[in-house]
């Protein structure tokens, strides 16, 4: 997921606005919670992210990055599930669960 996040985070430095500092929409996982124990294989882990959007650019942006994101790795051979649950485009953050 590592490099979904980063794929997405440089995706949205395409998009400029030149009044602000950086003057793209920042990107962060800022909490990941998974596993009991550091010698036990967790059986999900969950993910909040949040985002602060530059103005005028679709509050769905985000959302949609992620949503094509996870759609591609779900296609992979790997028994990848994701869920995302928890979305506030106004909160700009979200929850994304992988099993």
């Amino acid at each position: 997921m590592d490099i979904v996040f980063e794929a997405i985070a440089e995706e949205l430095k395409d998009e400029l606005h030149p009044d602000f500092d950086p003057p793209y929409t920042t990107f962060n996982v800022g909490l990941i919670r998974g596993g009991s124990a550091k010698n036990v294989i967790p059986g999900e882990c969950r993910f909040t992210i949040e985002w602060r959007p530059i103005p005028g650019q679709d509050p769905h942006r985000v959302l949609d990055l992620l949503s094509k994101a996870v759609e591609s790795e779900r296609q992979l051979p790997r028994g990848f599930q994701v869920r995302i649950a928890g979305t506030d485009v106004n909160d700009k953050s979200f929850f994304a669960l992988a099993l």
